[in-house]
C-alpha cells in the first residue's frame, strides 16, 4: 500500500456508529428502564440523598463541637449543645420536601438576582447612551 492510499478497515456492509445489539436484552432493558427515571423521580432521589448528607453533616457538626468544648462545665456544654440544635434544625430535620422547596427559592433567589444584574446593566448602558 503506498503512502497516498486511504484505506478502510472496518467491517464491510456496517453502517458507521452504529453498534451490535447486546446478546442480553433483559439487562439492557432494565438498563435503559432505569435510566429513563422522569426528572421529577430523579430530582426525588437527589433530594433525599441530599437531605441524608445534611442530616450526617450536622450531626457531626454538633458533634466536633461538643468535643473541642469538653473541658467546659457540662451544663454550658448542654446549652451549648441545644443552641446549636436549635440554630441548625432545618437541617437536623432536612426532609426531601424541605430540600426540594429550599431548592425552588434558591433558584427564585437566582433568577431575580440575574434580573436586577442584566437590569442595572441595561440601566447602566441607556444612561451611558444619554450622556453622551
Amino acid at each position: 500500500m503506498a503512502n497516498n492510499e486511504l484505506s478502510h478497515v472496518g467491517v464491510l456492509g456496517m453502517k458507521w456508529g452504529h453498534r451490535k445489539a447486546s446478546s442480553t436484552t433483559r439487562d439492557s432493558a432494565r438498563a435503559v428502564a432505569s435510566y429513563k427515571l422522569s426528572r421529577k423521580e430523579r430530582r426525588y432521589q437527589k433530594d433525599v440523598a441530599t437531605a441524608k448528607l445534611r442530616k450526617a453533616q450536622t450531626k457531626a457538626f454538633i458533634k466536633q463541637m461538643m468535643i473541642t468544648n469538653r473541658d467546659q462545665p457540662k451544663e454550658r456544654q448542654r446549652k451549648e449543645k441545644e443552641f446549636w440544635e436549635n440554630f441548625l434544625k432545618d437541617d437536623l430535620n432536612a426532609t426531601p420536601e424541605s430540600i426540594s422547596k429550599e431548592r425552588r427559592k434558591t433558584g427564585m433567589t437566582l433568577a431575580a438576582a440575574g434580573l436586577l444584574i442584566v437590569g442595572a446593566a441595561g440601566l447602566q448602558a441607556v444612561v451611558n447612551n444619554y450622556t453622551k
